[in-house]
């Protein structure tokens, strides 16, 4: 992960240009005590059969909910 893209693992190819969102579970809490994650929304610029890069357009962290993430 860098600050413009996130390279991950897919189960499946996905399209060049697709618009998607990954979500990461972040290692730090908020306020020592609320998990986080990581909610990026961009698109695929390369995909081969199990690794997807993305550009990221953008970002937020958000907390767990009643019912997790």
């Amino acid at each position: 992960m860098s600050s413009n893209g996130v390279l991950f693992t897919t189960e499946q190819a996905l399209p060049q240009g697709k618009s998607v969102v990954l979500e990461i579970h972040w290692p730090v809490l908020l306020d020592e005590a609320k998990p986080l994650k990581l909610v990026t929304r961009g698109h695929i610029v390369w995909c081969d059969t199990l690794t997807a890069a993305m550009r990221i357009e953008g970002w937020e962290f958000r907390t767990h909910g009643p019912n997790g993430f």
